[in-house]
């Protein structure tokens, strides 16, 4: 009787063994066809650019336009140079009078 259970564990090892996934084996045969995947793969990749490039391309774009027909206020260009000037050189007198007074302290020894 122990002989028959003996002889049961060692059939369910082997078993274990047949079904068991040998990585290192994997390996060497993927390294082995490694050329036939490359293969395929640089096949497929030409493939798949030579067919875009054959395309058609299509563009598409949309747009609104809004026209308010409302009032428009149109302002004048004068109105706004004038503006500018009056603040430029109120700007000028500003740094004048800053590097007069920082020239004080900025003599040669």
């Amino acid at each position: 009787m122990a002989s028959t259970t003996n002889q049961h564990h060692a059939d369910i090892d082997r078993a274990d063994e047949d079904e068991l996934i040998d990585l290192r084996h994997l390996w060497r045969v993927f390294r082995r066809r490694l050329p036939v995947f490359l293969a395929v793969a640089f096949t497929v990749f030409v493939l798949v650019v030579v067919i875009t490039m054959q395309m058609t391309p299509q563009y598409t774009a949309t747009a609104s336009v809004i026209i308010d027909q409302r009032r428009s206020q149109v302002v004048d260009i004068e109105a706004v140079l004038t503006g500018v000037g009056s603040d430029l050189m109120r700007r000028r007198s500003i740094q004048k009078s800053s590097l007069s007074r920082a020239g004080r302290w900025l003599r040669p020894l």
